[in-house]
């Protein structure tokens, strides 16, 4: 699966900036990845598991670079006119904390409780949340790899094939889930509910009311 990447660097000290990288990824073209400069920045278009491994060598591995900061963005197109940006700016606001490491049927899942436990900065917003509520929690598929417009609901090869669109598989364009849950304690900035069908460290988008 084919994904772009656009890095820019914040540097603390040291050199290490889009021409200094630029240089090294062209002077290793084992890496089969696409790479320009636009911006002051790099820009990276290759297969998902090769984008990250070159991510991973240039952050631990090039001289200069051990004091900067890198900030990637990742998105699945191109826009009109070749510009490679993202639609938007997405951080986590928080994580899942469950005892689920790998990914399960959703009925496995919503049978266990689960914790997000929220960024401590962002607590004000939690304000008016109360026990026994039903909100709706919208997180990322942070194991998917790929996608399928058809596909088996449930992965049951029995049943016919349905668009994605029309089912919660993982396996979508856009690696992003949603569930309402059950509210059934609140501590500070972890959540506590019933219902969810994330796994463990799953990254937490956003939280609103059911």
């Amino acid at each position: 699966m084919t994904i772009f990447a656009r890095v820019s660097f914040h540097e603390k000290e040291g050199k290490c900036d889009s021409r200094t990288v630029l240089e090294a990824y062209q002077a290793m073209p084992e890496w089969d990845v696409r790479v320009q400069q636009e911006d002051g920045e790099i820009l990276l278009e290759g297969e998902v598991n090769v984008i990250f491994q070159v991510l991973q060598g240039v952050f631990l591995g090039m001289p200069g670079c051990e004091h900067v900061d890198m900030e990637i963005t990742l998105f699945h197109r191109l826009l009109p006119k070749g510009k490679w940006r993202a639609i938007s700016q997405i951080r986590p606001i928080g994580y899942v904390e469950n005892m689920h490491d790998e990914p399960a049927s959703s009925t496995i899942l919503k049978a266990t409780d689960s914790s997000i436990v929220l960024d401590p900065d962002l607590s004000a917003g939690l304000e008016g949340l109360y026990v026994g509520q039903r909100i709706l929690v919208l997180f990322y598929f942070h194991k998917a790899t790929d996608y399928e417009m058809r596909q088996h609901p449930r992965g049951d090869r029995s049943r016919p094939k349905k668009g994605v669109f029309t089912l919660r598989s993982p396996r979508r364009p856009n690696w992003i889930g949603a569930t309402e849950v059950e509210l059934i304690k609140i501590d500070r900035n972890i959540l506590q509910v019933r219902g969810l069908d994330a796994i463990n460290g799953t990254p937490v988008l956003d939280i609103k009311p059911a």
